[in-house]
């Protein structure tokens, strides 16, 4: 039986560890024995497969902790000795990403998912990697916007498109039509306004024929920036049409039901 081995930051709250959680049940119902090693303890899909979570029982001292990170990542890898490993990290950091090169990947087995425009989040800049990444199974990026920015840094032969899916089964149990007595707009991400521009939503939202249509904006994510958010809805009081929703797994009825859906994000 192959071996899939999912390599990601947390199984919790953002779109790419979404995608892995999904990734990781199709591979599984197609037969594939499926492993997901997950660098935070932080677990908020449903995945299936074996689970290497080397987020418990982590050291408080930086360094240490990221030494420890590293050994029990490569034994973890070794261990699972897949036939491909499908890498979802940010992979931002040069120094660990060096390490973890020179270390513990076989590049081979290796496919880097490429998941921002702002391609540098997941790989480093320095040439080292471009020609790395260049010699790996495949490096797959969602949108052909990504593809063509990558193709801009280096000659790479194995980009790959491939659009993210939904799962139609997974639709049709989460899906429940909700009644509800207003209209609504939404927007979806982890509550980061340097990236997702949850800020700059809301006051455009201000400004917008929405209000006086009485069409209110739900925004669901968590993060960072939720009290912040909090108080710039109380600045522009609109804690009557603004409503931060929290984190939510299944989104299905929702999206069906909204007026439409904005996207925000910087990238």
């Amino acid at each position: 039986m192959t071996k899939i081995c999912l390599i990601t930051d947390s199984l919790g709250k953002g779109g790419s560890e979404q995608m892995t959680a999904k990734l990781s049940r199709v591979f599984h119902n197609c037969g594939y024995e499926v492993f997901i090693i997950t660098l935070k303890d932080q677990i908020d899909y449903s995945f299936s497969g074996q689970l290497f979570n080397l987020g418990k029982n982590i050291s408080n001292f930086k360094f240490l902790k990221q030494f420890k990170k590293v050994i029990a990542f490569k034994k973890a890898y070794r261990s699972i000795n897949a036939d491909i490993y499908i890498d979802f990290r940010i992979r931002s950091r040069s120094v660990m990403e060096f390490v973890l090169h020179q270390y513990v990947f076989n590049i081979s087995k290796t496919i880097f998912s490429i998941r921002s425009y702002n391609v540098f989040l997941h790989i480093p800049k320095q040439r080292y990697f471009f020609k790395s990444y260049a010699s790996c199974k495949a490096i797959v990026c969602p949108t052909n916007d990504i593809v063509n920015q990558m193709k801009r840094y280096y000659d790479f032969k194995n980009l790959v498109h491939i659009p993210n899916f939904v799962i139609e089964s997974e639709i049709e149990a989460n899906f429940k039509n909700p009644t509800n007595p207003f209209q609504f707009v939404i927007a979806v991400g982890r509550l980061n306004n340097d990236v997702k521009q949850f800020d700059k939503l809301i006051k455009s939202y201000r400004q917008s024929d929405l209000i006086k249509n009485n069409i209110r904006l739900l925004i669901f994510g968590d993060g960072e920036d939720k009290n912040q958010l909090e108080n710039l809805i109380i600045k522009e009081d609109l804690q009557d049409l603004v409503f931060l929703e929290g984190f939510k797994a299944n989104l299905e009825a929702i999206y069906s039901n909204a007026y439409f859906t904005v996207l925000c994000s910087k990238y």
